[in-house]
């Protein structure tokens, strides 16, 4: 089933063209959580009177390109505030019950009828607690009485109070499942560290059980990433290999609970969650590799420098990104982890035939967004496969 697994998505460009690449059929075989964000910001000599500053549009556009018929799809939006813009402000306002999120979503669904939303919570400095209850039930009644699915999603590390919410909600979401429509908790744990799946495990049994005594009738989603900002923090500077330690996590929370609730498995695709839009320069040249939907290796290469002299000046020149990007797919292509990885040989993936591609010097991009999202493509597919097994 679709919801057995879940991919949170942030609007990036790395995200948007791993899931852009994805192919078709398989797009169907998991529900996409995609976090809306602010999208790239206009150069100033197109933006004219009246415009905004970031291309929310673009944002628009890909949700209708990327929906298929059949998938399993929920909008969110971002509540990172570099990540945020006026337009985004103003969809997650609580005024008027919600009134801009709901028109959104509700707008959303007809080019895209199988969309849902999740649930937004922004409640106003100083506002009472009667008016902030009062604006989260009008806007699950407006929800809930256009679509088959809400969701809730508590980031655990900032959402402390998530529990008096649904003992708010609690009545109404058993007469909405009851009523054959599903609604699903999202506890999103954002980063894991590597070997930390065990401690992590104990608490969030106890969250979700806490939760499934609240909503006994709500799927329970468990999301988390474990992929570093830098991968030379738990590997070596020129290669690694280094466990999804969201998948153990996962597997140890669902087995603590295993007689108490099944829960789906969510991860947020490889990406980790604190998006960096800086430009990287002078970066190393690295192509990742997930494999066997439970590791990933990688290798990665320090460009050349050259000091050249003319008409007696010295410069340094460095090798181009180009060459080091066909060296390490390479590496990959020949490692014995990735010939003997089943998924290594599927030439219809697009991830797959980007390495194979390079590895024979036709290089599809040079840039370390263009390998994250041919990293993320690979990731969702191995966690298909797993998850199919």
């Amino acid at each position: 089933m679709a919801d057995d697994y879940f991919v949170l998505a942030r609007t990036g460009q790395s995200e948007m063209r791993a899931l852009r690449n994805l192919k078709k059929e398989d797009r169907v075989k998991f529900t996409t959580l995609l976090e809306l964000t602010r999208g790239r910001k206009r150069a100033s000599k197109h933006i004219k009177d009246g415009d905004e500053i970031y291309n929310f549009s673009a944002i628009q556009d890909f949700l209708h390109d990327y929906y298929v018929e059949g998938m399993m799809m929920f909008v969110d939006l971002t509540r990172d505030q570099d990540l945020s813009s006026p337009r985004i402000d103003a969809l997650a306002s609580s005024s008027d019950g919600y009134a801009e999120w709901i028109s959104f979503v509700n707008g959303v669904k007809e080019k895209c009828p199988g969309i849902c939303p999740v649930i937004q919570v922004s409640p106003e400095d100083g506002e009472s607690w009667d008016s902030y209850g009062e604006k989260i039930l009008e806007q699950f009644e407006a929800l809930s009485s256009n679509f088959p699915a809400l969701a809730y999603r508590v980031r655990k590390n900032i959402d402390d109070s998530f529990d008096a919410d649904l003992e708010l909600l609690s009545s109404r979401i058993r007469r909405y499942t009851d009523s054959g429509f599903k609604f699903y908790f999202i506890l999103d744990y954002e980063y894991i560290r590597v070997n930390t799946a065990e401690l992590h495990s104990l608490e969030a049994a106890s969250i979700i059980q806490v939760v499934n005594e609240i909503c006994p009738t709500a799927d329970i989603v468990l999301a988390a990433t474990s992929f570093p900002s830098s991968v030379t923090d738990i590997g070596n500077e020129d290669r690694g290999d280094f466990p999804i330690e969201e998948v153990k996590f996962f597997e140890l929370v669902a087995n603590r609970l295993s007689n108490i609730v099944k829960i789906h498995y969510g991860d947020y695709g490889s990406i980790h969650p604190i998006r960096n839009d800086a430009v990287a320069r002078g970066w190393r040249p690295r192509i990742d590799y997930p494999y066997a939907g439970r590791k990933v290796f990688y290798f990665r290469e320090k460009r050349e420098a050259k000091t050249i002299e003319a008409n007696g000046s010295k410069s340094v020149v460095y090798s181009d990104y180009i060459s080091h990007y066909c060296s390490v797919a390479r590496k990959i292509y020949t490692d014995q982890r990735f010939l003997n990885d089943q998924h290594s040989s599927d030439i219809t993936s697009w991830g797959i035939s980007e390495i194979a591609n390079a590895a024979e010097n036709r290089v599809g991009g040079s840039t370390p967004s263009y390998w994250i999202s041919v990293r993320m493509c690979i990731h969702i597919e191995q966690q298909l496969l797993r998850l199919s097994a």
